[in-house]
């Protein structure tokens, strides 16, 4: 083989291979779906539960770079906690060692039919879970016909005098060997791209075990560049969730560069007793090397995680703005599932910016109180503000590929901010009325007072209950909405007539006609709103479908 085709096996082995990598993680990744969101979620509870969540998804999508990418973009956007995402990434970087494992089995002889067979899946099955697993055997044979592409091509190199005399100065000086693992990944982008290389240069004799567990652990630095770099515009947590990464993995790897001599004889001991025996490849050895490496390093590390969260807090200053405006602004979430959440988390918000002046106009309606009045016009406000955040967030999501469902529920998203800015708005109308009632200096007669008491409490009463539906797509919570309505649909045409009577009879002065009509109007309004949010909830994806 001359030099020409050595680089060109090289290079194109290299390029296959990381193609390769990518399209196995992106098929998994859409093979997997809204189930990826659902296996992060339960996270939440124990540091056993989101180191595993951790494990499943990176093996998942074949990427600890994408999985703690994803983690910081999900603190960013408060849909996980600090200390949440410490113990996903601890598992993160477990699960990366599963590339190493698939990788050394050598299954490198099979690479051309499982690409074959999985291109006649994608190709021509029309059936969408066919054509992503066949994508992900497609990637899966791309990947290893890569590793042998590099193979051929590393094999004569690797017997270089050059190449000899630079491996043995790499196992005499094994601080370089670290170096050039975190350089090659830097450079790659991904540390099991790296670890694959050093896979096929260990079986091929072209370096020896001394100085390939160096590279190795270098290469599990240098993989933190990715989520740094995802966390730059990031907010705080994100920022220290991302540098938890880096102090996690700078930790391990300081610990195990000390006790590089025993954990090299230790990975050599069990090729010499254990993988030889079982007629492995070597390539195993290596797998086996930062299999053991990631483990250890958990087991040792994630324990002081507290600390080391407070170490990466020495390092970040206090953000001067922190809010749900600010994560659908600097938002970096480009899963469907998780950007609809993010979505979620926003009307949740706003939906209780909505019952909190809802509230003060309650309050206001007994008692004249500017503060609350004041209040209540800067909550309006706010209330604009995230209503246009989130309506040009979720246009942008609009752009994501998405599934039905995903489609409905963006659908579904405008339709409510809608519904709860047109209450806000009507609060704000009701709040006018009354400083009209103070300012004029007229009082409402006990009768009509009640009257409003009552429509209130059946508004309140939808307002929330259609919230609380929305927040837990409860449809039993959203039924009562619905029965409610006419209730209220009744109460306000009878006491408006009510009204009618007590002016004509002299109970009431006819200057408080339109205002008393007025505030009937808007309360019926707002239930016609609640309504609004309600029929969405228990007709789920129909709702659209018989639009």
């Amino acid at each position: 083989m001359d030099i020409k085709q050595m680089i060109f096996c090289l290079i194109g082995g290299l390029g296959i291979f990381l193609f390769g990598m990518n399209l196995v993680g992106k098929s998994l990744k859409d093979l997997a779906g809204n189930r990826l969101r659902k296996i992060i979620e339960k996270s939440t509870n124990t540091p056993l539960k989101g180191i595993g969540v951790g494990f499943l998804v990176t093996a998942i999508i074949q990427s600890s770079s994408g999985t703690t990418s994803l983690v910081v973009a999900l603190v960013a956007a408060s849909l996980m906690t600090l200390p949440q995402a410490t113990y996903v990434i601890v598992g993160s970087n477990i699960g990366a060692a599963v590339t190493s494992i698939l990788i050394g089995f050598n299954i490198t002889q099979f690479a051309l039919p499982i690409l074959g067979v999985g291109a006649i899946m994608a190709f021509v099955i029309p059936k969408r879970r066919v054509k992503l697993v066949g994508e992900t055997l497609c990637g899966f044979g791309m990947l290893f016909f890569g590793l042998e592409l590099m193979a051929q091509g590393m094999q004569p190199i690797t017997e270089t005098k050059f190449v000899i005399d630079l491996f043995t100065t790499l196992s005499k000086y094994q601080i370089l060997g670290f170096f050039v693992g975190i350089f090659v990944t830097l450079l790659v982008q991904s540390s099991g791209a790296t670890i694959g290389i050093l896979q096929v240069l260990y079986a091929t004799n072209g370096i020896s075990l001394a100085a390939a567990m160096p590279i190795m652990i270098g290469a599990c630095v240098g993989t933190t560049i990715t989520a740094l770099l995802a966390s730059i515009s990031a907010n705080k947590a994100a920022k220290q969730a991302a540098l938890f990464h880096l102090f996690y993995n700078l930790l391990s790897a300081i610990i195990f560069m000390i006790l590089i001599v025993p954990y090299t004889s230790l990975i050599q001991l069990i090729e010499t007793h254990i993988l030889v025996k079982m007629h492995a490849n070597l390539m195993m050895s290596i797998a086996i090397a930062n299999i053991i490496y990631k483990v250890l390093a958990a087991l040792i590390i994630a324990w002081f995680s507290k600390y080391i969260i407070k170490f990466a807090g020495l390092f970040i200053k206090k953000d001067k703005q922190s809010d749900i405006l600010k994560s659908l602004q600097q938002s970096t979430i480009h899963e469907p599932a998780f950007a609809l959440e993010l979505g979620e988390k926003a009307i949740e918000y706003m939906s209780n910016q909505v019952i909190e002046i809802f509230t003060n106009t309650v309050s206001f309606r007994d008692k004249k109180d500017m503060k609350l009045y004041d209040n209540s016009m800067k909550i309006e406000d706010n209330i604009d503000e995230v209503d246009a955040k989130i309506h040009d967030y979720l246009i942008k999501v609009a752009q994501l590929n998405l599934n039905k469902t995903q489609s409905c529920d963006l659908a579904k998203y405008l339709d409510t901010i809608r519904d709860l800015e047109r209450i806000s708005d009507h609060c704000v109308n009701l709040l006018e009325y009354f400083l009209q009632r103070y300012d004029n200096d007229e009082k409402y007669s006990s009768e009509g007072k009640l009257e409003l008491i009552d429509l209130f409490n059946k508004v309140q009463e939808m307002l929330f209950n259609c919230i609380e539906a929305f927040n837990s797509d409860n449809q039993e919570q959203a039924k009562k909405v619905l029965e409610i309505e006419q209730t209220v649909d009744d109460a306000e045409e009878n006491y408006r007539k009510n009204h009618l009577l007590r002016m004509y009879n002299g109970v009431c002065k006819a200057t408080m006609a339109n205002n008393f009509s007025d505030i009937l109007t808007n309360l019926e309004r707002i239930g016609d709103h609640c309504t609004n949010i309600a029929e969405k909830v228990v007709s789920g994806n129909e709702y659209f479908d018989n639009k």
